[in-house]
């Protein structure tokens, strides 16, 4: 997990599980200018491996365009590769409104659990 130290990034973290061949990519925190340069290993290291991977925002609080544009590359990069990607977050959050109200949230497969997203990728 990487934690990110002052400003806005209290409480941020990323980290990078595998479950059932499904990578998940666990977020916490504030994800915004300042933190969303930290998610660029991450995705880096999930975007030249194998299989589908998951973006778990349920435990993000916030989220602004940086972060959402961070997330939008990596699903490009692996659209490019026929790799499916899903992302989880509280369907009533902050997550939710900012993929709704930028259309985002009809480019990916979106569920309401972690759980949910891992299974609807394994099938």
């Amino acid at each position: 997990m990487t934690p990110v130290e002052g400003g806005s990034s209290f409480g941020f973290s990323v980290a990078r599980r595998d479950q059932d061949g499904v990578i998940i990519l666990v977020i916490r925190g504030e994800v915004d200018a300042e933190t969303s340069t930290t998610l660029a290993p991450e995705f880096e290291a999930a975007a030249v491996a194998d299989g589908p991977v998951v973006i778990d925002l349920c435990g993000a609080s916030f989220m602004d365009s940086a972060g959402l544009y961070a997330v939008m590359v990596l699903r490009r990069r692996l659209a490019e590769s026929e790799r499916r990607t899903a992302v989880a977050y509280w369907p009533q959050g902050a997550i939710a409104t900012i993929f709704h109200v930028s259309g985002a949230d009809e480019l990916f497969e979106v569920h309401a659990s972690r759980a949910a997203a891992v299974l609807a990728l394994r099938d």
